[in-house]
């Protein structure tokens, strides 16, 4: 999902209906990730934006090392575990890189989330994630507008006929590069109907959501062909307008 300069706005429509996922990627420059990073502990934790800060807030753990190791992660699994003090608790993870054996202990943890319990790790690009990571995270990016490029993708995909919009799925499987276009674009999308729905609408788009991540960690982990998982991403899709 990519959110402009009314982020607070749209997270908090984002967060309002249905299930909230547990493990979130923050990516853009410092000052943005900042700004939304309080808002993810108001809005997960249901404390005020100035309570990200960690030492007004015993539900908040934030790492912001420069490495975060394999102690760390086991430490994060150790806490994860543990009650909250209140409605939620917050693991923020901001360190520079995430060693591969840390990445391994996270995965593993996302696999089945302790409840009321969210994990956010903030970079400024994708790549300090590793891909098996990636693919379990719900990604955000901060102030990121489509290329023209991207645009006239956009707009081709919103076409009203699924027969026509089933043939993009043969041209964007059969290279990782183009797969990984076509589900960028797919954000893109996906970002602009959450901008404009409100009630049971907003619900089908989490939905969607939902399915559009599962896709990309079973594109990740190679189970089904990425021509098959697009075609179930562009049948899903179709289903809002009815």
């Amino acid at each position: 999902m990519t959110l402009g300069k009314k982020i607070e706005g749209t997270l908090e429509r984002f967060f309002t209906k249905g299930k909230t996922p547990h493990a979130f990627l923050v990516l853009g420059d410092e000052e943005a990730r900042e700004q939304a990073e309080k808002l993810f502990v108001k809005f997960l934790a249901g404390l005020p934006a100035q309570a990200g800060d960690k030492k007004l807030n015993p539900d908040l753990f934030v790492y912001d090392g420069a490495f975060l190791g394999i102690e760390d992660a086991h430490e994060i699994g150790r806490k994860a575990l543990q009650g909250a003090w209140g409605e939620a608790k917050v693991f923020l993870i901001k360190s520079a890189v995430i060693g591969r054996e840390a990445a391994a202990a996270l995965l593993k943890l996302l696999e089945e989330p302790p409840e009321k319990t969210y994990f956010i790790i903030s970079a400024v690009s994708e790549n300090f994630v590793s891909a098996p990571l990636y693919s379990r995270l719900v990604v955000i990016r901060l102030g990121i507008r489509p290329t023209k490029k991207d645009a006239e993708l956009l707009k081709k995909m919103d076409l009203q006929n699924v027969q026509r919009e089933l043939l993009f799925a043969p041209g964007f499987s059969k290279e990782r590069e183009k797969t990984e276009e076509f589900l960028r674009v797919f954000e893109f999308w996906i970002r602009d109907r959450i901008k404009v729905a409100g009630g049971e609408k907003t619900k089908e788009i989490r939905g969607l959501l939902e399915d559009f991540f599962e896709i990309k960690k079973r594109l990740a982990a190679r189970t089904y062909g990425a021509r098959l998982l697009l075609e179930h991403l562009i049948i899903s899709k179709s289903y809002l307008r009815t």
